[in-house]
């Protein structure tokens, strides 16, 4: 008899127990909607750097990765001129040369003249006048023949190219013996070096045209380098591209973002690094939140089942704000106190 009561209260208490619906709670939090954006970081001004001679490159004064300073060498290139024009070349120095001469004798001797008030200012005026135009023809010829021979002709010879930008040597494609072509009007020339200054980056990215909208008010983005774990780079949001692209089906719209240097990390920042740029568009504080799972629907409208102290189950209405797609803002329909009944597909513990 003892055991049959025992068997029937272990039953009915059974019974209870799945009666007893599970319940949780909402909580205050703190919900941030993001938008995670894809992109690189680049420099914000990168320099082609070409040649305004064609030659063969005779030697390289820079390496990738050198620091330097506007005009400072970074090659050498030999000229190597037609025939038939060096044999011209040559005529033509020979002939400024002679006349240079010539002048320069009839100035000195006239100087002497002058100084004795022998001739006047007028016409010692015109022979001097003369000797400063064939010493600048000489030069000149000079200067094209020692090029087209190899030779440098001083600190600002022509046929050193040099850096027209502060900066960092990315890339110097051009080698030893190599040939280099001229900038011209009808040729973009052989790009020798690639300057960059990257105490100056930017980030570009692209949004999803669904996104954009959400970005009218954004400042800062916050970026986070595959490279480097662990920190996080502010940039200032300075361009949304006013027209969009389309990649892979979708519109995106390209943005442009600059990094926000810290001068007293040592972490460098290379050109190049994939990164992902989270962009907060909402947040509040202190807010009743409720775990989105929780959330139940009809149709479009979102509601909960509260459990009272007679464990009475009532369907109760809610009106949601901002998610973070985890937890939603719930703006009013439950308390911190109710007793929300979850779900039944996660009432069971196997789920």
């Amino acid at each position: 008899m003892i055991l049959i009561v025992s068997y029937v209260f272990f039953i009915r208490s059974g019974e209870n127990e799945k009666l007893t619906p599970k319940t949780t709670f909402a909580q205050l939090k703190t919900i941030e909607k993001n938008i995670i954006v894809p992109g690189i970081v680049k420099p914000n001004k990168e320099i082609d750097i070409k040649s305004n001679i064609s030659g063969i490159i005779e030697k390289i004064y820079a390496r990738v990765g050198d620091e330097i300073k506007e005009g400072d060498p970074l090659l050498r290139i030999k000229i190597i001129g037609d025939p038939i024009e060096y044999e011209k070349l040559l005529k033509k120095f020979d002939a400024t040369t002679a006349q240079y001469d010539h002048s320069k004798r009839l100035y000195e001797t006239n100087k002497i003249l002058f100084d004795k008030k022998v001739i006047s200012r007028s016409e010692f005026d015109q022979i001097e006048t003369n000797y400063k135009l064939s010493l600048a023809d000489f030069e000149s010829n000079k200067v094209e023949l020692e090029m087209l021979n190899g030779k440098s002709t001083g600190k600002f010879s022509s046929n050193i190219i040099r850096a027209t930008s502060d900066g960092t040597v990315l890339d110097l494609p051009a080698k030893v013996g190599g040939a280099v072509m001229s900038r011209s009007t009808y040729n973009e020339g052989t790009t020798i070096a690639k300057i960059a200054n990257l105490k100056s980056l930017t980030f570009f990215g692209n949004v999803p045209e669904k996104d954009v909208s959400m970005l009218k008010d954004v400042d800062t983005i916050y970026l986070s380098l595959s490279a480097i774990s662990g920190i996080q780079i502010p940039a200032i949001l300075r361009l949304i591209s006013p027209k969009g692209n389309q990649v892979d089906g979708t519109t995106v719209f390209d943005i442009y973002a600059d990094v926000i240097p810290n001068k007293n990390s040592k972490t460098i920042i290379r050109a190049g690094y994939t990164a992902n740029g989270k962009i907060i568009v909402g947040r509040v504080k202190n807010v009743i939140s409720l775990d989105e799972k929780y959330l139940q629907f009809n149709d479009d409208t979102p509601y909960v089942e509260i459990v009272d102290n007679f464990k009475r189950i009532k369907k109760q209405n809610v009106s949601i704000g901002l998610s973070d797609g985890i937890f939603t803002q719930i703006l009013s329909g439950i308390k911190l106190n109710d007793k929300i009944k979850l779900p039944t597909a996660q009432e069971d513990p196997k789920l």
